[in-house]
């Protein structure tokens, strides 16, 4: 945001004044707190913080999410903002001529593309989530479910290792506890009995979901303690390969050659069988079980912020007529619910005209500045 406000202004006194603190902000993102593995690939810490928090993946608080542990995961969502954020502080570095701070922006930014492509999926044409320890896009299965207490006997080798997954439905009073060990080998073949109990679970309307720390190698049997009759519990191993739109988002952070960007376009965000909907842009691949039964506000949702990103991606690259097409596309759903509510609505349903959330939230207002760029018109001082 300073480097476009400085490409406008051409105020070198203004990037002299920020440039600190935006260095400081950048470098926090590294501390051992937000990247536990210390690998130059940051974790979120809560669905929250990534402002995308229906996640189809990691969204713990809706029937339809897996409610994955988002802090065992590498996202390409993150890597793409602080990419993007490493080139914008080298170019406001080099207008200063700070040379200090350039070697270790750019030893970060090549681990952040490091990373990306690890995520790179030849099939799918986008980048995966990464299991943080792994550094993996590890597919996920269902290992079983019971009610109350039950043991579930598994005695199975899993290559790549595996995390699981524990959900439990029900009341959370109904369940005292509880308590879930997993007996196995740990991904460096030591023998493990991990447990996870009623602390480690995050329980949102009759959810409540906990993540394995450690990944397995070898699960010989999972052990259900605790629960009333009245819980079911769900175990499954961690899928980061769910589809979902920040697998598109290295596109805004000019990460992605040329051939890479074409398949993208063509191959993922264009295609209305995944991405491409009636009204923009969907939270997640059309594909995705969890699409079906998503409401405005889930997964079948258009977000406005991650569209505008993407449609800028767009135009980098050269795709001025499908970025006039985005745009035309949320502008009708914008302006449809205008109609509707007279107001600007929080969300947007990918396929119908139909909108959610709160009323004249600043999530939902239509996405000016991207007008202005396909129109081509720029502001200057």
């Amino acid at each position: 945001m300073s480097w476009r406000i400085y490409q406008w202004t051409e105020d070198a006194d203004f990037l002299a004044q920020v440039l600190p603190g935006l260095l400081r902000f950048f470098d926090s993102w590294f501390s051992p707190e937000n990247d536990r593995d210390q690998d130059g690939h940051p974790e979120w810490q809560h669905t929250l913080q990534s402002g995308f928090d229906d996640w189809p993946s990691f969204v713990r608080w809706r029937a339809w999410g897996q409610g994955l542990d988002l802090r065992t995961a590498e996202t390409p969502d993150l890597a793409a903002y602080l990419y993007r954020e490493a080139a914008a502080l080298q170019a406001i570095c080099e207008v200063l001529g700070e040379r200090e701070a350039l070697p270790g922006l750019r030893a970060r930014a090549g681990r952040l593309q490091e990373s990306l492509d690890r995520g790179w999926s030849e099939s799918q044409a986008l980048y995966q989530h990464l299991d943080r320890d792994l550094h993996l896009p590890a597919p996920g299965e269902r290992l079983g479910r019971g009610r109350g207490r039950f043991t579930l006997e598994i005695n199975r080798d899993f290559d790549p290792p595996v995390r699981v997954v524990a959900r439990c439905r029900g009341k959370e009073g109904a369940a005292p506890g509880l308590r879930v060990s997993i007996h196995g080998l740990a991904s460096s073949g030591r023998r493990r009995a991990e447990r996870m109990d009623q602390h480690q679970f995050s329980w949102f309307m009759g959810l409540g979901t906990a993540t394995s720390e450690p990944t397995f190698r070898r699960i010989d049997r999972i052990e259900v303690q605790g629960p009333a009759e009245g819980i079911s519990t769900s175990l499954r191993t961690g899928d980061y390969s769910r589809q979902d739109l920040t697998g598109l988002l290295p596109l805004w952070a000019a990460h992605p050659a040329a051939q890479a960007a074409e398949r993208m376009v063509r191959e993922a965000l264009l295609d209305p069988l995944r991405f491409w909907r009636k009204q923009g842009l969907s939270n997640c691949s059309a594909r995705d079980p969890a699409f079906v039964r998503g409401e405005p506000e889930g997964s079948a949702a258009v977000g406005m912020l991650w569209n505008l990103m993407l449609g800028e991606g767009l135009l980098d690259y050269g795709y001025l007529v499908e970025a006039v097409e985005l745009v035309s596309r949320l502008l009708d759903a914008s302006a449809g619910a205008l109609k509707r509510d007279q107001a600007f609505r929080e969300s947007y349903h990918a396929d119908r005209e139909q909108a959610a959330g709160s009323r004249h939230h600043l999530a939902g207002v239509a996405p000016l500045s991207l007008f202005l760029q396909v129109l081509g018109v720029r502001l200057i001082s």
